[in-house]
């Protein structure tokens, strides 16, 4: 009796059920991605620009696996007081700003510097298409896609400059050019 109980309970056992189960874990960073544009209103006109000239500043926040900048200039690169008196762009570039905010960092790969675009005022961005005054006076966007970054681009400083011949001769009045940009980010 006791070998037949022993064999039960081995029976029992070798007929017992059986289960396996596979568990995911994670979590999500949340998508940082803007850009914000402050424009100069203090320019001085009454005498030509003949060193660049800080026309407006934009700070990048993006830790997406890379992103695209977009700006287009309503005037087609002129400062206009209205549709017959317009001050000329003769040059204008974006490039890093030389104050960089504290905190501030471009992503690990961002590829920005590029000396031969931008009419000469030094190390601009990398602009889609040539050179950034051209695309600016069609009206085209101008369009920067840096590679791919392996790490977050934060509160990083970006400066458009410009030059303008002399306009001494203008009437007086607010002369303005309007400059509309996006940050468009990708996550792979």
């Amino acid at each position: 009796m006791k070998k037949m109980v022993l064999a039960l309970a081995l029976v029992g056992m070798l007929a017992g059920s059986a289960m396996s189960a596979q568990l995911l874990t994670g979590g999500n960073i949340p998508l940082i991605n803007n850009i914000v544009g402050v424009g100069v209103m203090t320019l001085d006109f009454s005498s030509a620009a003949t060193v660049p000239v800080e026309i407006g500043n934009f700070i990048i926040n993006c830790n997406g696996n890379s992103f695209d900048v977009s700006w287009t200039f309503a005037n087609s690169a002129e400062f206009t007081k209205n549709v017959a008196e317009a001050i000329l762009m003769t040059a204008l570039t974006i490039e890093p700003n030389a104050n960089q905010p504290a905190g501030s960092h471009k992503g690990v790969g961002v590829e920005i510097l590029d000396p031969a675009v931008g009419s000469g005022l030094g190390d601009p961005i990398v602009a889609t298409g040539g050179n950034i005054l051209a695309l600016a006076k069609t009206g085209a966007a101008v369009n920067w896609s840096p590679t791919d970054q392996t790490d977050a681009t934060t509160n990083y400083a970006i400066s458009m400059k410009a030059r303008w011949g002399d306009a001494s001769s203008m009437l007086a009045g607010l002369y303005t050019e309007s400059i509309v940009f996006s940050i468009v980010a990708t996550i792979n």
